[in-house]
């Protein structure tokens, strides 16, 4: 399924989709947090939290999750395919490991929906960088692009 939107609505608009709905989830559920921290008693429904965070994964895995597998492959030469695509997953694992180590500390000094706040402008940047640099390899042929370098 998520192969077919890739090819159908290419890999820019899918991962630029994804990030623009991530931060609009993570807005979302940072405003539900704070209401639960607000008013302790008032119960949220479990399945809201629930299905913004399944739309949250959602948002993820069909944008920027796919298309960090998928670009890195199509984008660079041949020659050097191998080598680029590992350093870009390096970079990918430093920002994930990153983001693993400053979330619980954000959120033991700031509370959740800070912390989940502090997430919109990542997933904005990360929209606004995919346009700034915008290649769609969606249709090309890599045989087609194996002499020229995309980058």
């Amino acid at each position: 399924m998520n192969y077919f939107l890739i090819d159908r609505l290419g890999r820019m608009a899918l991962q630029i989709g994804g990030c623009i709905g991530m931060a609009v989830v993570l807005r979302v559920l940072g405003w539900l947090a704070n209401f639960a921290h607000a008013h302790p008693k008032e119960r949220l429904p479990i399945v809201l939290m629930l299905l913004l965070f399944i739309a949250l994964h959602i948002c993820l895995n069909i944008g920027p999750n796919s298309t960090t597998f998928i670009l890195p492959a199509e984008l660079f030469p041949t020659e050097i395919r191998s080598s680029a695509h590992g350093i870009a997953t390096s970079f990918g694992r430093m920002g994930a490991a990153s983001c693993v180590l400053l979330m619980p500390v954000i959120q033991n000094a700031y509370g959740s929906g800070v912390m989940l706040w502090s997430l919109v402008p990542l997933a904005l940047i990360g929209a606004g960088v995919t346009r700034l640099f915008w290649h769609e390899t969606c249709g090309v042929n890599l045989e087609d692009m194996k002499g020229e370098s995309t980058l």
